[in-house]
Parts: structure tokens; C-alpha cells; sequence
């Protein structure tokens, strides 16, 4: 098993929770069963990186939603 896929599947087995943060698309798919996005209208919870991807995108300022659509389309 490979580092990552060896990590992702240590995180997912623990019985505690982890506060994980990362760049890592992959990583955090493969790791994460519960998402929590904190921003000025607080903490909200999602149970899919897609939604928090989601969420992201419609409050990125004008300018932004171009690049932030690129990134979330490459993965």
C-alpha cells in the first residue's frame, strides 16, 4: 500500500476525529466523512467535499470563479 493511500485509510480507521487540512483533493476525499467550513457566517457542516467546493465558489469574489472553477475541475 502506498504512503497516501496508507494514510487515508489510518484516518478513516481511527476512532477519534482528526483535524485534517490539506491541499490534497484525493487525500481529503478518500479520508473525510465529515466536512466543516468555517468563514465569517461561521461553521457550517457538509458531508461532501463537492458542496464545500460548492459553497466556495458562489462566495468567491468576481475574478476569482474563473480560477476557482479551473482548480475544483482539474481535482
Amino acid at each position: 500500500m502506498e504512503g497516501k493511500a496508507a494514510l487515508a485509510q489510518t484516518l478513516r480507521d481511527y476512532p477519534g476525529g482528526v483535524l485534517l487540512v490539506s491541499h490534497d483533493r484525493q487525500l481529503i476525499s478518500e479520508s473525510c466523512n465529515r466536512f466543516w467550513l468555517i468563514d465569517s457566517a461561521g461553521l457550517t457542516e457538509w458531508h461532501s467535499l463537492e458542496e464545500v467546493y460548492a459553497r466556495l465558489q458562489a462566495v468567491a469574489p468576481p475574478g476569482q470563479s474563473a480560477r476557482f472553477a479551473e482548480y475544483t475541475r482539474r481535482g
